[in-house]
């Protein structure tokens, strides 16, 4: 599978190889996918606590023991679901400070203005 089509949805390159690979081999833990990826240690459990948090992985097992799975798919709607609602929050919280923010613009705008009538050109 492409992991491109996660990244057109959201997910970075590593996260949709990391997601790609647990769904492919079911179980991994964090040494195991940093093989099968090709990504330091380091970065195997940083991708898959960011996987876990975005609800595409679950951990279980501590220490050396520690191993991820893949979550259900269709967690990616969810995901979609909670972004496109915080971009319509945003989207909000701008409408009601765009008043707010255009007497802003234009109380220093008009003093630009006034400004560049007074400087003669070189």
């Amino acid at each position: 599978m492409d992991a491109s089509l996660l990244e057109q949805i959201g997910l970075n390159t590593t996260q949709a190889r990391a997601y790609l690979a647990l769904i492919s081999n079911g179980t991994l833990t964090p040494p195991q996918l940093s093989d099968k990826i090709q990504i330091t240690r380091t970065n195997a459990y940083e991708v898959l606590k960011q996987l876990e948090e975005l609800t595409l992985a679950v951990k279980s097992g501590t220490g050396s023991k520690l191993t991820y799975r893949p979550e259900n798919p269709a967690n990616l709607e969810k995901l979609m679901e909670s972004r496109r609602n915080q971009v319509i929050e945003h989207e909000t919280r701008l409408r009601n400070f765009m008043p707010q923010l255009m007497t802003y613009f234009y109380t220093f705008s008009s003093n630009l203005v006034s400004a560049s009538i007074r400087v003669k050109p070189a």
